[in-house]
């Protein structure tokens, strides 16, 4: 029996010494603290059961049997989390049902330590003095076969993970997975035989020395197959997964390993490549590649296959192992062909977008050659149409007023439509004339000291008789904290005026027109023209102020004009240094708001 005592204190030791070496590796390795866990939890089974062995009485084989209980406990979990964390599992997946695995084992050590008020863990101990050394043994209770179910299950996760790794890589890869669940069935397989009365000695555990068989397994491990040394299953899952095509290559180019992605781009209906050379597979792109000799390659190539061109990066970088002479060379593969369809459309694109730019501009300077003749024939044509109406106007007030002798009421009345209709047609001439001399820059505007209430007298002047004839209101008003005299450019101002208040009589069946001139801050002040109108379309807003523009043939039933005069206020107001806006809903009337700078002394500018 003290051969059995012994072996288990050395396998504890050999445990803690293993997860000793394994601690520099804390940093880089998440599996080295289950593991420490699981050799501190077995070590301490091992112990507390030599130590079971090594008394005599009753109550101190109990109390060691109890300090057992706290490896035993822990041992499951600690295997379960170092077999996730060994495979390399993302820890963070496992970080928040630690604290909920940790709960049974808990429990257990507490009902362990307090057993004599509940025997739920045991409910008899007694000593079998029948061999050479007295034994303790157990009947067990109900939390007893709860908490073996739950180690089982652990043990038997820990394992399954394991046996996945065997399916998923051959070679030594496979076979530090093998040494691992050895190393976990072992005690689990004396743990059963106990439980289930198969064991060679009646009462004695062989769990604990199946532990030591374990440490022994491991030993072989690390010496033999780098275990723990280096963890190749992962970096062999991630090789293998990689989107690139990884293939090592000798001198001779046979094929010496390669990953998923590069079996697909060189074999041929899952063809095993693995021993090959590269100019006996089929595929186009192996043909190709086969012709790089060299030891380092960075070029990218197009093969076509099955029809089509596909388009790959290839690398190829020595590989050394020792020595100077590369043992070796590496290939990577990468398939490129949307890369390059991409950039071929960006290309193309930019070619398109060109093209657009120069039509664009060719079509700029068309429209502003064209916008230019208009302004230039406007111009002219304005010109020409102002003397021959002048006449006209002049003949026809001088028939009216009786010169060339009486008129009879017809004559009168006619000649009446005619000074109407000439008058008409001079304002038209003149928007266009002004709307000419905008476009070609022309117009030249001087600022002076003026009496605003003259000017607003000449604009009442001007308007009242439009909007009596409609049977419409208005008014001005100006606000007391506006001054009395500014310096602006009266005529312009009047100008925009007549024409917001002109066109808001067009649009205004009945109500009001109202202008109000107030001053906003000590820098600017504001003209508003409300009406009671029809109100403008929002469709419309935006582009009222456009030349010729004409609102919906609805809103034009009986009214007359070309469509400048909202452009010419822009034009000025823009002129003046100013800003116009414009609120309005349908069937609720519009205001036009102008805002002006206060003392902006404008020398001639052309604008």
């Amino acid at each position: 029996m003290n051969f059995v005592i012994i072996t288990m204190a050395a396998g504890a030791v050999v445990l803690l010494t293993t997860a000793i070496v394994t601690w520099p590796r804390r940093h880089a390795a998440h599996w080295v603290f289950p593991f420490l866990g699981l050799a501190t939890a077995v070590s301490i089974w091992l112990i507390g059961y030599a130590l079971e062995l090594s008394v005599f009485g009753l109550e101190k084989k109990i109390f060691w049997a109890q300090i057992q209980y706290i490896g035993i406990s822990f041992t499951p979990v600690a295997w379960f989390i170092f077999a996730y964390q060994f495979l390399r599992q993302n820890p963070l997946h496992l970080k928040p049902i630690v604290g909920l695995l940790m709960i049974l084992p808990v429990v257990t050590i507490v009902l362990a330590f307090t057993n004599s008020h509940h025997n739920l863990l045991w409910t008899q101990n007694v000593l079998d003095e029948s061999g050479s050394i007295p034994l303790l043994a157990n009947s067990y209770g109900g939390w007893f076969w709860v908490h073996s179910t739950y180690s089982y299950l652990l043990i038997l996760g820990g394992i399954g993970l394991f046996l996945r790794t065997t399916k998923l890589h051959p070679g030594s890869y496979r076979w530090q997975s093998i040494i691992l669940i050895l190393a976990a069935v072992a005690p689990m397989t004396g743990n059963i035989l106990y439980l289930t009365g198969n064991a060679p000695l009646p009462w004695f555990d062989p769990t604990p020395i199946s532990f030591a068989l374990s440490a022994l397994l491991i030993i072989w491990g690390v010496a033999r197959l780098d275990l723990f040394d280096i963890v190749p299953i992962a970096r062999r899952v991630i090789v293998e997964n990689l989107p690139d095509g990884i293939v090592l290559l000798n001198e001779q180019n046979h094929i010496l390993d390669i990953n998923q992605t590069g079996s697909k781009l060189l074999g041929q209906n899952n063809q095993h490549v693995v021993g090959l050379q590269l100019n006996e597979l089929t595929k186009p792109l192996a043909q190709k590649i086969e012709k790089y000799r060299a030891l380092e390659v960075d070029e990218e190539i197009g093969v076509e296959q099955d029809g089509k061109w596909q388009h790959y990066s290839v690398k190829i970088r020595p590989l050394y192992l020792s020595g100077t002479q590369p043992h070796a060379r590496i290939l990577i593969l990468r398939d490129i062909s949307r890369r390059i369809a991409a950039e071929a459309g960006i290309r193309q694109r930019n070619v398109e977008l060109q093209q657009l730019f120069t039509d664009a501009q060719e079509a700029r300077e068309a429209a502003e050659k064209a916008n230019k003749a208009k302004s230039e024939l406007l111009a002219k044509v304005s010109h020409e149409l102002r003397t021959p109406l002048g006449a006209i106007l002049g003949y026809a007030e001088m028939l009216q007023e009786g010169v060339y002798g009486p008129v009879v009421e017809e004559q009168d009345h006619s000649l009446s439509r005619i000074i109407e209709n000439s008058n008409y047609l001079n304002e038209q001439v003149n928007d266009l004339l002004e709307s000419s001399r905008l476009d070609s820059g022309k117009l030249k505007i001087e600022t002076y000291e003026f009496d605003l209430e003259d000017t607003l007298e000449q604009v009442r002047q001007r308007i009242q008789p439009t909007a009596v004839a409609k049977n419409l209101t208005f008014s001005i008003e100006l606000a007391p904290n506006m001054p009395k005299r500014i310096t602006s450019n009266a005529i312009r101002i009047q100008q925009i005026l007549i024409n917001l208040c002109t066109n808001a009589i067009k649009f205004t069946d009945a109500g009001y027109v109202h202008v109000t001139i107030e001053k906003v801050d000590v820098e600017h002040w504001q003209i508003r023209v409300s009406d009671s109108g029809k109100g403008i379309p929002d469709k419309d807003r935006k582009t009222i102020f456009l030349p010729f523009h004409q609102l919906q043939a609805g809103m034009l039933q009986g009214q007359n004009g070309v469509g400048l005069g909202l452009t010419i206020v822009k034009e000025l107001v823009a002129a003046l240094s100013g800003t116009i806006e414009v609120e309005s809903e349908e069937q609720s009337g519009s205001t036009f708001i102008v805002s002006l700078p206060f003392c902006k002394k404008l020398k001639e500018e052309t604008h």
